[in-house]
């Protein structure tokens, strides 16, 4: 178990077991509406993404899971709504704290909230945030084509640099740090003038600048 859409899957499949559970969606927040209009199968299931925390061992997703169900005309059954769309949330939160299911865990307890005339003014329930801890993955499961390592190293010749007066003349290996007190130098390669170059330049013979 090491990715969202496994955690997802791993959801579905607790959902669709579920008998009370009619119909189980997941994606963005405002999805929700164009999901739950697809049909009149009620009481269903939403999974939103909110945050993930990757470490060295795991990873924890924090869903917002939604549970609802349709108001009567003259509300007789809201209570019975918040009864059973609690009940379904709290099944999950019983079933990855306590079930056989090792491959998933809750890592907190859920908070949950009421909902009342929910979205289209026609369904009341719940929504739980739910805290899942599953495993992370190696570095060697990463689709990634070989790379050659790159060293530092340095192959390339001494460097000769000498400001215009010829007050200042000093020679350096690539990779080294230079403190300049002018501001443009000649600049020589195996004691040929190769350039008379400025600070920012400097940096192409991988030369560092400390300016006084």
């Amino acid at each position: 178990m090491t990715s969202y859409w496994k955690l997802l899957n791993k959801l579905e499949t607790f959902f669709n077991a579920h008998i009370q559970v009619k119909k189980f969606g997941g994606e963005f927040r405002e999805q929700m509406p164009n999901f739950s209009t697809l049909d009149e199968r009620y009481p269903l299931v939403y999974v939103v993404p909110t945050s993930e925390t990757s470490g060295m061992n795991t990873n924890v997703f924090t869903l917002d899971v939604y549970c609802v169900d349709i108001i009567q005309k003259d509300r007789a059954n809201i209570n019975t709504i918040l009864s059973d769309t609690q009940l379904i949330l709290n099944d999950l939160y019983l079933y990855y704290t306590d079930g056989n299911d090792l491959s998933i865990d809750i890592i907190s307890d859920p908070t949950m909230t009421p909902l009342n005339n929910f979205d289209l003014d026609y369904v009341a329930g719940w929504v739980g945030t739910f805290t899942f801890e599953v495993n992370q993955y190696s570095v060697c499961e990463i689709p990634l084509e070989p790379i050659i390592p790159v060293t530092n190293e340095c192959s390339c010749d001494p460097v000769t640099v000498q400001n215009s007066d010829g007050s200042y003349d000093v020679s350096v290996d690539c990779g080294d740090t230079l403190i300049l007190p002018d501001t443009t130098y000649n600049v020589y390669l195996n004691s040929v003038l190769v350039a008379t170059e400025t600070a920012v330049t400097l940096a192409n013979f991988d030369i560092n600048i400390i300016w006084q």
